[in-house]
């Protein structure tokens, strides 16, 4: 890990071995960006541009709809009950790295080590998307197609959406829609706030905001719509006509609020309504599994020469079994 949001130290052949196994990012190759020999998905794609205070232009990157979901676990997990948290990243083809959009924030040491494993499921960010493109696209202002944010506070299992997204109401140019049972990555993060989060070449990214980190997987309970509130319209309320109940309360707050429709701004909307900035993620599980790797060791443990190294609270040769310790 390299300071909270790049995987670093990565060899050649480790650098290799997760193109790989990361593979397709979006489902499918119709959009004609499966590259290199390992016919995989940047989760990123590149845009001209100059940097305000810079005198050149260069090519920048920016992460597209659909970034890989990964799994870190620790390899010095404090307790025998860490399992690991899922982080969503990108390749930064200019650099050579990859970058986590929501980095851990309990161990953002330049020195933090983990067990990297991927998913062959699709992550696609949630906007709204009146150009219907169907994703992000090259050459689109963030407001027509602005991402789709959530307000709540702390411990709340209760987000309020920026835009109607329930399939049974939102508007056609919701992308994707989302529906009772979707699963959902909320993410807490600085790194997509400045125009989707183009990456200067010369600049750092911000790491994540909250106190607690946001690799938690969410399923949607209920998602509906109510009557506007006395206070929805008002300077110090909030959007809070859309809503989805998840499945589980929200270790960290996002309080934080945005009226702007200015082009570049998280949370772009039409109207002066306040909306939260935390941005939306659905996850779409794979069917089927794509990558042995991933079924190694049943996902509890990392294949050493053959051999399994079990996670803390796991034994067998399969790491299949839960130790009684851990109990």
């Amino acid at each position: 890990m390299n300071s909270g949001y790049y995987l670093g130290s990565l060899s050649a052949d480790e650098s290799a071995l997760l193109k790989k196994c990361l593979g397709d990012s979006d489902g499918n190759d119709s959009y004609g960006n499966n590259v290199e020999v390992y016919d995989w998905d940047y989760g990123s794609y590149k845009i001209g541009g100059q940097q305000p205070t810079e005198a050149y232009t260069y090519n920048l990157e920016t992460p597209s709809s659909h970034p890989h979901a990964i799994k870190l676990v620790s390899t010095t997990a404090a307790d025998d009950f860490t399992g690991g948290l899922y982080y969503l990243t990108w390749y930064q083809s200019t650099l050579d790295r990859f970058v986590l959009i929501n980095a851990p924030v309990k161990t953002p040491s330049s020195t933090a080590s983990y067990y990297v494993y991927t998913t062959d499921g699709v992550v696609e960010r949630v906007i709204v998307d009146t150009v219907s493109k169907g994703q992000i696209t090259k050459g689109q202002f963030i407001t027509a197609q602005p991402p789709v944010t959530a307000y709540f506070t702390q411990y709340s299992n209760v987000m309020y959406t920026s835009y109607d997204v329930a399939c049974e109401t939102a508007s056609s140019f919701v992308e994707p829609c989302l529906d009772k049972g979707d699963m959902l990555f909320v993410v807490d993060t600085k790194n997509l706030v400045l125009s989707q989060n183009v990456s200067y070449v010369s600049n750092t990214l911000a790491a994540a905001t909250g106190a607690a980190d946001s690799g938690d997987l969410y399923t949607i309970s209920k998602i509906y719509k109510e009557d506007p509130t006395a206070s929805t319209f008002t300077p110090t309320g909030v959007e809070d006509r859309f809503r989805i109940v998840l499945d589980k309360n929200i270790p960290f707050a996002g309080t934080t609020t945005t009226t702007s429709t200015v082009s570049g701004e998280f949370g772009a909307r039409t109207g002066l309504t306040n909306v939260g900035v935390v941005g939306l993620f659905k996850f779409t599980p794979a069917t089927t599994g794509n990558y042995e790797f991933v079924s190694q060791c049943s996902g509890r443990g990392s294949c050493v020469d053959g051999l399994c190294e079990c996670f803390k609270g796991y034994t067998k040769d399969d790491c299949g079994t839960q130790s009684a310790y851990a109990v």
